[in-house]
């Protein structure tokens, strides 16, 4: 509770230090509008300049305005050990993007965009790996990505190629192991996987909409297929490795 309170406390001073560094920034830039060109009333038409620096009283730099190497403006603040905390652009592509920093100048939260223009926002660590994603998919649908500590994906929600809601969950291998979401007929699935990733079973509905459980061996072909046959009846299929039939319940007409 005591640790709690402490990074509230410490998050509370830091606001009212961004607060009073934004305040007076406004205040220098209003300051220096009486430098610039001025119209017929007396007041300032414009400023030009490529930096601005505002620092405190100590005379460190708390911010800076200024243009980066590609000709964009830049908006950066810096805490009290001179470290960089936030920073605010334009990308190489020319989207806005806005990153946050912790004290010890590891990434936190980065809200930008792909080449492809599409918005994302990045979760990290203290350690600065990635634990979290939210952004567009290559169809232009919705996704949230899920990472461990250590940077490897355990859970990613998004859409199929054919856009319907789709769950992944993944093992430490990378390889997801259980998977959610519409079937080919619209009707929900689960499927589980092998840890390198092949189908293990399948629970789901077959083409007239009726319940249907696969069992599928190493190779990923059908093995066991337990279903709701069309007349309403239970009914079960065994296969060999091949594909053949070898026995059914009820028994199957030749």
């Amino acid at each position: 509770m005591k640790s709690l309170e402490k990074r509230i406390e410490t998050l509370e001073k830091a606001n009212r230090l961004y607060h009073r560094s934004a305040i007076a920034l406004a205040l220098a830039l209003v300051a220096l509008f009486g430098l610039g060109a001025s119209d017929d009333t007396g007041g300032a038409r414009e400023i030009r300049a490529r930096s601005f620096v505002l620092v405190n009283d100590a005379g460190e730099t708390v911010m800076t305005l200024a243009v980066e190497k590609d000709g964009t403006g830049c908006l950066t603040g810096f805490n009290a050990e001179n470290r960089k905390t936030v920073q605010i652009g334009t990308s190489p592509w020319g989207d806005g993007y806005l990153v946050t920093y912790s004290a010890a100048g590891s990434r936190l939260v980065n809200i930008a965009s792909s080449t492809q223009h599409a918005g994302g926002i990045n979760i990290f660590s203290g350690s600065g790996k990635q634990v979290a994603g939210v952004g567009v998919n290559e169809a232009g649908d919705g996704a949230v990505a899920i990472y461990d500590s250590s940077g490897r994906q355990q859970a990613f929600l998004g859409s199929s190629s054919s856009n319907e809601g789709s769950l992944q969950l993944y093992n430490d291998r990378g390889n997801h192991i259980v998977e959610l979401g519409a079937g080919n007929y619209g009707n929900g699935y689960i499927t589980t996987l092998n840890r390198e990733g092949k189908a293990l079973v399948t629970l789901g509905s077959n083409a007239a909409d009726d319940a249907a459980l696969v069992l599928l061996n190493r190779d990923g072909r059908s093995i066991v297929s337990m279903m709701c046959s069309r007349n309403g009846d239970g009914a079960l299929i065994v296969q060999d490795k091949q594909g053949n039939i070898t026995g059914s319940i009820p028994p199957m007409s030749r």
